[in-house]
């Protein structure tokens, strides 16, 4: 059985970079119809998902149809020609169980579980970078509120975050551009020289840059609108 492994984000120039990306969203939108329901009886079959990383490993077993509908990366997997379209069984390499668990949930509830560990801000950076994998723009999204619920409750910067989102994500990316407005706002170099590993270099250089234009505050609490402006496109929503 083949399985697919989630590399780390290429450069934009390359000719790598999102390459799934740009297949999946180059081709025409199809209409994807109500979202499929207990009720009318649409959810037939069954697909597995077998997800491992250095840990640990689950079994998922998801409806096939809500899976299908929500994630064209999907989609294209089981409704395709490739042998996971023949077995209906994945194998999803460098992806954490409980993070994946939480996508699931997600595709069930339209919700996002979460607990009070403080450390849910890693296990939230993750299903936004889970579901950039899996073009689900809406998670996205829906990721990011919840991120940045846990960072105001918190009343703290998500600085050990900074590294994963560079590591895992290309320079235009919406999530970058958020961190760069929290560290950048009310700048304490300070912190930056005691803990000078947390902060990757491309970050310091944007911190900068955004720095610049002047457009700080102390503390950063967006309103629902401003928040906005770190959305994925979604296109179409249904």
């Amino acid at each position: 059985m083949s399985s697919v492994t989630f590399k780390r984000e290429a450069s934009e120039d390359s000719p790598d970079a999102n390459a799934s990306k740009r297949v999946a969203r180059s081709q025409p939108k199809k209409d994807k119809g109500p979202r499929p329901s207990f009720l009318s009886g649409t959810y037939q079959s069954m697909v597995t998902v077998n997800v491992n990383d250095t840990n640990s490993n689950q079994s998922f077993l998801i409806y096939k149809e809500i899976i299908c509908y929500y994630s064209p990366f999907f989609e294209a997997a089981f409704n395709g020609g490739f042998e996971e379209g023949k077995n209906q069984t994945m194998d999803l390499c460098e992806a954490s169980p409980k993070v994946f668990g939480m996508f699931v949930n997600w595709l069930y509830t339209q919700s996002i579980a979460q607990t009070k560990d403080e450390s849910d801000f890693h296990s939230l950076v993750e299903l936004w970078i889970l579901a950039d994998r899996l073009l689900i723009p809406t998670l996205q999204n829906d990721t990011l509120e919840a991120i940045d619920r846990r960072r105001v409750a918190l009343n703290a910067r998500p600085v050990p975050m900074f590294n994963k989102v560079y590591e895992y994500t290309s320079p235009s990316s919406p999530l970058r551009k958020y961190i760069i407005q929290l560290a950048g706002s009310g700048f304490d170099l300070g912190m930056v020289l005691l803990t000078p590993e947390k902060y990757p270099k491309e970050l310091l250089v944007d911190m900068i840059n955004f720095m610049r234009t002047g457009d700080q505050r102390k503390w950063v609490k967006f309103s629902k609108e401003e928040l906005k402006q770190f959305f994925v496109d979604e296109g179409d929503k249904q």
